[in-house]
């Protein structure tokens, strides 16, 4: 199944800001790809703790 629309995240903490992963939106649901401190967080409906103080979604399409 493709995903409809994919949006870029990124991270900004004041002193970094990089493009951090993307949301892919399906039918069913969405699912975040983050690629954070060398590892591949993949979340659906999760909260990712005082990290997602510093995550935006980016409202063009990615």
């Amino acid at each position: 199944m493709q995903p409809s629309v994919g949006r870029k995240i990124g991270y900004n903490d004041g002193r970094v800001d990089f493009t951090a992963g993307l949301t892919l939106h399906f039918p069913s649901g969405s699912v975040r790809l983050l690629g954070l401190d060398d590892d591949l967080v993949i979340a659906h409906d999760q909260h990712l703790g005082a990290v997602e103080a510093h995550l935006h979604e980016d409202v063009s399409i990615a």
